[in-house]
């Protein structure tokens, strides 16, 4: 739970009928992501900044105990996102200066340094996901040096840890133009599914169609290669 000024995490066991009445643990700032690693109790917050970097608050032991450490990837303006792969490994996307940088823990915990995803124009808040062992794929809102004003739903998926990223526009339709300001951003959101296709869910204003944002949705083609297995988010 976000205050503005603090994460709050607190915990159910039963479902999420009830929950722990006060915060098991609060990371002292605001917009913190949290996400789940593929070891259960496996937590961490990614969110706040340490000397410029992301801050990334974690706990192995269900949210009894907490340590925090500096990232290698900026802390931008926006939400911190980040993702665990089957692996172990955790990914951690930021948007500083209009470009989108990710960076990966690996899963004895060294932070590696960050990676440029984006090559050109102005990219802004990103969001991530990860699935097999090396897979993660990150999401956002991009132009390109052609066309500065016109935002696309654009994203990159890497299969190789991070090191590289295929770059690709998820929806060629404009999703705003203009400034993007803080326009947009609450319904965002990049899954890979259980047979490998890469879910985009985003908001969209059409040039033209009034002031109401359309929540849009696309997703690829199956990849079965990039799953990973068991799928942790839901059913098959």
């Amino acid at each position: 739970y976000n205050t503005g000024s603090a994460t709050k995490v607190y915990k159910s066991i039963d479902a999420a009928a009830t929950f722990t009445p006060v915060s098991l643990y609060d990371a002292p700032y605001g917009l913190g992501n949290l996400v789940a690693g593929t070891v259960d109790g496996t937590l961490c917050i990614v969110g706040g900044s340490v000397n410029g970097l992301t801050r990334v608050d974690c706990s192995t032991n269900g949210a009894l105990t907490w340590t925090n450490e500096a990232s290698t990837v900026p802390s931008g303006p926006g939400f911190a996102a980040g993702a665990f792969d089957e692996g172990g490994n955790l990914y951690l996307a930021s948007d500083e200066d209009n470009v989108i940088q990710v960076a990966r823990r690996d899963a004895a915990g060294a932070w590696l340094p960050s990676v440029n995803v984006t090559v050109e124009g102005s990219s802004r808040m990103p969001w991530m996901a990860a699935g097999a062992d090396g897979v993660a794929v990150v999401a956002w809102y991009g132009t390109d040096a052609a066309e500065p004003d016109l935002w696309r739903s654009r994203g990159g998926l890497s299969r190789d840890h991070g090191a590289t990223w295929e770059r690709f526009v998820a929806d060629p339709e404009p999703v705003f133009t203009g400034d993007l300001g803080r326009d947009l951003l609450d319904f965002f959101q990049v899954e890979l599914g259980p047979d490998g296709a890469v879910h985009v869910a985003y908001s969209k204003l059409p040039v033209g169609e009034g002031n109401e944002e359309q929540l849009t949705y696309v997703r690829s083609e199956p990849r079965p290669e990039l799953a990973a297995s068991p799928y942790r988010n839901g059913p098959h």
